[in-house]
């Protein structure tokens, strides 16, 4: 087992933000029974990342692993796949260089850029019209931390709309009406149910004959994508060019 596996998503003070991590971890461990595996969160837990892999990093060294590979579970690559995230990383790696544990860190490529995420999302549109489709999601403020996100709405002949940015979920719907669309579908490009996913569902229900879709992944299709992120380019080669 020279290998270890620890999964980072988002986090905050809610606690269903760290029970939807655990959920994660303990459907990870039953698939992958033969590894190692343990999560933490970027924010929202009293110690930062780079402590929480730092702790894990000990128990792993103990267990005979000599690298742990650490799985951004992003949809985005924003300002925490791109900048946060390596921060953090190489910070838990520099506080071992000077002790006895040889143990190195592996920062693979985040969720959103795993290949399936396209076939899952077709599913949540199936049997709705081409025209009239919104996928909405969180939005990046970081230079070109939308652009999959846009490629992505194009491969599915969707409109994309942003939580945080222009243009929103309330825009692109007037947008199509102004179009004379009025049957539309909304896919919520989110990973966990959350304050966000529930004020867009309250927002919706204000306009007849729009349809909001549940979240394209459950917490078990998750948990098995996760692992499978070794599979595909290292998280670097899909850094956005700033």
């Amino acid at each position: 087992m020279p290998t270890a596996y620890f999964l980072v998503t988002h986090g905050s003070r809610s606690p269903r933000s760290f029970a939807q991590l655990q959920e994660l971890v303990t459907l990870a461990k039953k698939e992958n029974p033969n590894k190692l595996i343990s999560g933490g969160c970027l924010e929202g837990l009293d110690i930062s990342l780079s402590e929480q892999l730092g702790e894990f990093g000990r128990i792993a060294f103990s267990e005979g692993c000599s690298q742990i590979n650490v799985i951004p579970i992003f949809l985005l690559p924003g300002v925490h796949v791109c900048q946060d995230l390596p921060e953090q990383v190489d910070l838990a790696e520099q506080n071992f260089i000077h002790s006895s544990i040889n143990l190195k860190f592996h920062l693979t490529d985040y969720f959103g850029n795993h290949p399936k995420i396209q076939h899952f999302l077709t599913e949540q549109f199936l049997d709705f019209p081409d025209h009239g489709r919104i996928i909405i999601g969180h939005g990046s403020k970081l230079p070109g931390g939308n652009l999959n996100f846009e490629n992505l709405a194009a491969k599915l002949n969707a409109i994309p709309a942003y939580w945080s940015i222009s243009p929103s979920l309330e825009q692109q719907i007037s947008s199509l009406n102004n179009q004379n669309i009025n049957q539309i579908c909304v896919v919520p490009y989110f990973l966990f149910a959350g304050g966000i996913t529930e004020a867009i569902a309250n927002q919706i229900a204000t306009y007849p004959n729009i349809k909001l879709t549940n979240l394209p992944f459950t917490p078990l299709q998750i948990a098995q994508m996760s692992l499978e992120n070794l599979i595909y380019p290292n998280f670097k080669a899909a850094q956005v060019e700033q």
